[in-house]
Order: C-alpha cells, then sequence, then structure tokens
C-alpha cells in the first residue's frame, strides 16, 4: 500500500504573488474586551529592499489580508531606534525578535485597517512604543483561484487518508478474525489431545485460558488520586513503553497550591522534563488530564507526539492523539497546553478552558468539554504534574 502523498505547502502555491527571500509566520490574538479572542496568523518576510508585514484571520478559508510593506526609511521616520540599523536586515531581524518576545500586539482592527503596537528599548533601557499599520487588501481574482486552489487540494488529502484509513480498518478487522479462527483450532487440538491421551497437563483450562494478567502497580504522591482510578491510565502507558519495573514511580515535579499556581515555576520545575502525567481536578470535582513524552520547554512552539493523549478519571476514557497532529504546544507564559483540548489563561493556572469536538486534536470526544462536565471555563481546584520513570 502505498503512502499517503504530502499535503503541498501553502506557501509553494501562494510563491507566485509573494517570493520573499526569507519569511516567519506568527500567531497573535485579539481580545475584543468580552473574553472572545481573534487568531490572527502574521507573515512578516524579507526582499531586497523592504520588509512585508501581512496578517490574516486563522480560518480555513480567508481572503481578507491587512497588508504593508516597509523601507528601512519608513521604519526610521516611525521610531529613532531604527536610526542605529544601516541594513535593511538588521531591522527585519529586531522585527521578528520583537514578535519572538511578544512585544507585537494588536490594538484594533477594522474593515480597513489594521494598528499593531511595536514595544522596543531605548537608549536608557526603557520601552518605548510605537504604531505601525496594515492596510487592507482588495480581493483579485488570482488571489481567490490560488486559494480555492488549495482548499481543492487539501480536501482531495483528506479523501485520500479517509480511504487509506479505511483500508487499513478492514485489514486489521480480517487480522483479527484470522486470529480468533487459529486460537479456536488451537483450544480444539488441545482438547483433542487430551481426550485421546488422558494427559491433564496439556489441555489445564485454568493454567492457559484463565491466566490473569499480574496488575502493573504504580507508585503516585497525590492530592488528586487517593484510589486506583489511575489503572486504566496506567495501563495505557504499558502499551507504550516497555515496563521493566515491578512499580512505576511518579515523581511529583510541580502542585499548583503549593507553587501559587505560577507559570514561572511550572516552566522552571517541568520543562526540560520527558514523559510527563498531567492531573487537574476542578471546582465541582471532575478529574482529567493528559501525558506527553515531550518535554515543555520552548516559547509559541507546536510538538507533534504520537504518544500523547488526554484522558477523563470521571468517565474512565482515553483520548488518544490524532497521527500527525500536533498535541502540546509550549508557551513561557503559559501553562500545559494539549492542543485544542484544554489549555491556561496567561500567566495563570486557576482558570483554563475547555474546547469543543472539531478543534480538537484528540480522538474520541462525543460532547463538547466533556470532561470539564461541559463547561467551557475550567475552574481549577488542583494541578499536578508527574515525571515517569520508566
Amino acid at each position: 500500500m502505498q503512502a499517503p502523498l504530502p499535503l503541498p505547502d501553502k506557501d509553494e502555491i501562494y510563491k507566485k504573488t509573494f517570493e520573499p527571500e526569507e519569511f516567519h509566520n506568527f500567531f497573535i490574538s485579539y481580545d475584543n474586551y468580552q473574553n472572545k479572542y481573534t487568531l490572527f496568523n502574521f507573515r512578516v518576510g524579507l526582499s531586497q529592499n523592504n520588509i512585508s508585514i501581512s496578517s490574516k484571520e486563522k480560518k480555513d478559508f480567508n481572503l481578507n489580508e491587512y497588508k504593508n510593506v516597509f523601507t528601512l526609511d519608513n521604519l526610521k521616520l516611525k521610531n529613532k531606534q531604527f536610526k542605529s540599523y544601516d541594513n535593511i536586515k538588521d531591522a527585519y531581524n529586531q522585527i521578528i525578535k520583537l514578535f519572538e518576545k511578544e512585544k507585537i500586539i494588536i490594538k484594533y482592527f477594522s474593515d480597513k485597517e489594521m494598528k499593531l503596537e511595536l514595544k522596543l528599548l531605548n537608549f536608557t533601557g526603557e520601552e518605548e512604543a510605537f504604531n505601525i499599520m496594515l492596510f487592507k487588501q482588495e480581493i483579485n481574482k488570482d488571489s481567490l483561484i490560488q486559494e480555492l486552489i488549495y482548499k481543492v487540494i487539501s480536501l482531495e488529502y483528506e479523501i485520500k487518508k479517509l480511504k487509506e484509513n479505511n483500508y487499513l480498518e478492514k485489514e486489521i478487522m480480517e487480522l483479527k478474525e484470522e486470529k480468533d479462527r487459529q486460537a479456536q483450532e488451537i483450544e480444539n487440538l488441545k482438547e483433542m489431545m487430551f481426550l485421546m491421551t488422558g494427559n491433564k497437563n496439556i489441555y489445564n483450562e485454568n493454567a492457559i485460558n484463565n491466566k490473569k494478567k499480574a496488575k502493573i502497580k504504580y507508585k503516585i504522591d497525590s492530592k488528586i488520586i487517593k484510589d486506583e482510578s489511575m489503572d486504566f491510565i496506567i495501563e495505557k502507558i504499558s502499551k507504550l513503553y516497555p515496563i521493566n519495573s515491578k512499580i512505576i514511580e511518579m515523581k511529583l515535579l510541580y502542585r499548583g497550591s503549593e507553587h501559587n499556581f505560577e507559570t514561572e515555576s511550572f516552566h522552571s520545575k517541568c520543562d526540560k522534563i520527558k514523559q510527563t502525567l498531567t492531573l487537574i481536578k476542578n471546582n465541582e470535582g471532575l478529574i482529567f488530564g493528559g501525558f506527553t513524552s515531550e518535554s515543555w520547554e520552548g516559547n509559541n512552539i507546536m510538538k507533534k507526539d504520537n504518544k500523547a493523549f488526554c484522558f477523563s478519571i470521571n468517565l474512565k476514557k482515553i483520548y488518544d492523539i490524532k497521527y500527525g497532529k500536533d498535541a502540546i504546544k509550549c508557551n513561557i507564559n503559559y501553562g500545559p497546553i494539549f492542543m485544542n483540548m484544554f489549555s491556561f489563561r496567561k500567566y495563570n493556572l486557576m482558570i483554563g478552558e475547555c474546547n469543543g469536538i472539531k478543534a480538537s486534536n484528540f480522538y474520541g470526544i462525543e460532547k463538547a468539554c466533556e470532561i470539564n462536565g461541559g463547561e467551557k471555563e475550567i475552574k481549577v481546584d488542583e494541578i499536578e504534574i508527574f515525571e515517569i520513570n520508566i
């Protein structure tokens, strides 16, 4: 069976429209002061003589774009800090750093323009703000055609993946049926040999069929979990890793009530550590969380992890990662984020958000926000992060 063709890069489709020497992509959210956020995708490109900044609202299909092109002289007129730069490359690198350090925010946007506020350090070491404007672009025929081409290619790719997944499911079902058939033949053969020889050692139903699997033990110092309700999670982890020890040690790295629910404490204690389990208890007593084999260090970095999964203790349910999807997001200003499953407010691990069905990168969600009792807002009673030593 052939592997699925990779999804074409959207940038390749657009390169006739915009071909910079280099570019970077960033995401910035805009708060409309009603706890409703609009996420924008920014593309910052460098060509020979100018810097191009463009922005689109992050949607599946969107032609509305804000854009402006800046020369070095433009930037020097806007802010005296850029007067020290001799070439456009240095100014471009400075703007990229501002995006990376979240020193650029959206002041407002309308149906005509978008204002960005940039914060730079002056010669005294204090931050000074200045604004730059992006202007809404007219939709042209070429842009519409390019966007539609990409949409069609994306749909064809998704259809191909679905067909291949259905084929794999059929193969798995046939293998399971063959396994059951062979197991039944073995049992019939054992029974026949027992009847012929009378040797009970050959056919011992209790010894062969009813041999129970030894339960995997674990040790956890938790204020959230007090009983054996994590057994199904440990069983899931044992399928991902070979368990060599008699007991799984779970080392406490971070506890919200002991570290004031601070984001900085979370990163200082959990970054650069792989194989961590996040446990959350909300104010209604519901317990859920997630496991990742990746570490939490990085800023605005999304990581893929095919071993990651989320879970609900109350529902006794595992939510596996969708193959190839981003599993976690690492950001120095936020707590653990399992992509489009649950996340936390900036600098605050006491309030979080649970996502709905369609947006999640994990399988198995039947009702929106079901791990949090159907509520979008997560009011955290306790959170704990453990390192799992296997």
